[in-house]
């Protein structure tokens, strides 16, 4: 029987300044048999200018069905993995009302962790790993001038589950009326860019990403430039990707192995 019934139950409070609750689910039967989530969260607000939320998770869960269970033109397997456990926990500030500022900490403790090998097949961890994010978003507004950018820094305690330990996102633009309000326009330039790290390598056969050391990919920004304007009901945008192509040389701007990132271009 592949069908699970779940149970929940759910507390809750919330009042003008704060938000408290919990949350269990449990599986009877089927696959998910004895899968258990446990949640809880807290919300408080001073004014509207600071927000603190912090939350938790336990899940013990059973892996995906194509991770236990396969047959096709390409690979078979049966596998008989343990439950994953994980343990997440969130804490994150918010400061300001038009101009904001968040910090926001994530960890998770991980176990039995199911990831695919090199030879394409799934396989299981036996020793626990961590795995810590940091989180920092900043929002400015000065009339017609606004920045955002986002900054991520993570680290993984173990290879099999590889990320880029630096994220960056940020955007600088102008937007407001012109022509005397006949017209809304916003232009602008977005910036991503993340480290150097050993990208897993995706798998068309099996539609899964395989951890596989293949060199390093990424420490490559990308530069797209745009325009939007708005004219009543009637809208546009123009934006040029992959500035960067322009005046960077000599440089691997590969968006995964195996998969070159898109050249430089117009689109309307």
């Amino acid at each position: 029987a592949y069908t699970t019934l779940f149970l929940q139950s759910e507390i809750s409070r919330l009042t003008k300044n704060y938000a408290v609750g919990a949350k269990a689910e449990y599986g009877i039967g089927g696959y998910n048999n004895s899968d258990l989530y446990l949640s809880a969260h807290y919300k408080r607000k001073w004014s509207d200018k600071f927000l603190l939320k912090a939350s938790v998770q336990s899940m013990r869960y059973e892996t995906a069905f194509a991770n236990r269970f396969l047959f096709s033109n390409h690979h078979i397997w049966q596998n008989n993995f343990e439950k994953q456990q994980d343990v997440l926990g969130t804490i994150a500030a918010v400061a300001g009302k038009k101009n904001k500022f968040s910090l926001e900490l994530t960890s998770a403790l991980k176990s039995n962790f199911v990831y695919y090998n090199a030879a394409a097949l799934p396989a299981q961890l036996n020793s626990a790993f961590l795995w810590t994010k940091v989180k920092a978003s900043q929002q400015i507004k000065w009339g017609w001038l606004g920045n955002k950018n986002t900054l991520v820094y993570q680290q993984s305690g173990s290879d099999k589950l590889p990320v880029p330990n630096l994220i960056v996102q940020s955007s600088l633009y102008l937007d407001g009326w012109v022509f005397e309000k006949a017209m809304w326009l916003q232009t602008g330039i977005d910036l991503f860019y993340y480290s150097a790290y050993r990208a897993p390598i995706y798998n068309a056969a099996i539609r899964q990403f395989v951890v596989i050391d293949n060199g390093e990919f990424g420490n490559y920004p990308q530069f797209d430039v745009f325009l939007d304007a708005q004219i009543k009901t009637f809208s546009f945008m123009f934006k040029y990707q992959q500035l960067n192509q322009l005046f960077i040389k000599n440089k691997s701007d590969i968006l995964s192995p195996g998969y070159p990132n898109l050249p430089n271009s117009f689109s309307l």
